[in-house]
Parts: structure tokens; sequence; C-alpha cells
């Protein structure tokens, strides 16, 4: 069952954990690479094949490198939250899709983007942030990335990670390069 230790806090590797292996041979668990998640996010791309796949620039770190970024990654983190205004959480808008199921209802829309920091959960309340101002709603759903969005599971939004916030209301005009925010 276990693929070894880690290299850096000795938890056992579990593969349906997950884990990093490092370019020279070093090896990180699941714990330790959410920690530098928010400096080296997923870049996620989409096969031919219409399958999920994501580029872990985790991987391209030696071990040297890797324990260096665990050590600053508190510092990093606050350089985000500085560069964007202190938010708990910052959310980056790269596509949304609207669904209007009825007439009298709100659409329901699905922002995908990537999480630059914190955590989003279902139903926390967050804003849009726009030059134009803020608009406040609660959210409906956090969803792993999907191509197809059918079939998505429920997930934590972590810093660092792609996924798809959905939220309702009435006419937000929410687009790419918005923020989504919780405060």
């Amino acid at each position: 069952m276990e693929k070894g230790f880690c290299s850096f806090c000795g938890r056992a590797l579990i593969p349906l954990e997950g884990y990093a292996e490092l370019k020279d041979g070093g090896k990180a668990c699941s714990h330790c690479v959410r920690k530098l998640r928010v400096m080296y996010p997923l870049k996620p791309f989409w096969d031919n094949n219409g399958m999920k796949r994501a580029e872990d620039p985790i991987e391209k770190l030696g071990s040297d490198e890797f324990a260096k970024c665990l050590e600053d990654v508190i510092e990093g983190t606050e350089g985000l939250r500085l560069r964007y205004g202190r938010h708990n959480a910052v959310f980056r808008v790269e596509e949304v899709k609207t669904e209007k199921k009825e007439l009298l209802k709100p659409p329901t829309y699905y922002a995908s983007g990537m999480v630059i920091y914190g955590c989003f959960d279902p139903e926390d309340r967050v804003s849009l942030v726009r030059k134009e101002g803020k608009t406040e709603f609660s959210l409906s759903d956090v969803r792993e990335s999907s191509p197809f969005m059918l079939d998505t599971v429920t997930v934590e939004g972590k810093g660092g990670e792609p996924c798809i916030l959905v939220f309702s209301g009435k006419a937000i005009a929410c687009g790419p390069g918005d923020l989504i925010v919780r405060d």
C-alpha cells in the first residue's frame, strides 16, 4: 500500500491520497504539496480525448528547492493577500457559462477559473469585484473543473487549484478576468 515516506514531514505516501515525485527522486506527500499549491498552481489542460490533465510545476522542483519553498510559503501567501486587498480567499474567473431553466427564476452561472489563494465552499457568501463595484451573492456549489460540467463532483475550492463556482442571481455581469472574493 505505502510507496515510502514524505521526504519533508515523514508521512506515509498513500497512492489514493496522492503525492508528488520531485525531479531529484524526492517524494512529497499531499499535505506538503497542498501547502505549496498557492505558489505553484496546477496548469490544467484538456487533451485531444477530452480528458482532464494537469501539468504540475511542483514536480519540476528538486528536494532542496521544495524545502526552501516550504519555508517561504507563509510569506508568499501574505504577499498575495496584500496584492489582492487582504480578502480571505480570491478566485480569478476564466470563463462563465449561464443556464436559464425557468422563466421567473434567475439564471445559474458557472464560473470556471483558478483559486488564487484561500478556500471556497458551497454556501459561502462572496463578492464579485469589478471596476464598476461589488456584487454580493452566495455560492450554491463548488465543483471540480470539467470540460463538460456534467457529472462533476462537489469539492472544496483550494488555493492554486482550478474549480467551478456555481451561483444564481439577477443580472450578474461576470466575465473573464473578474475576481470573486470571500471576506
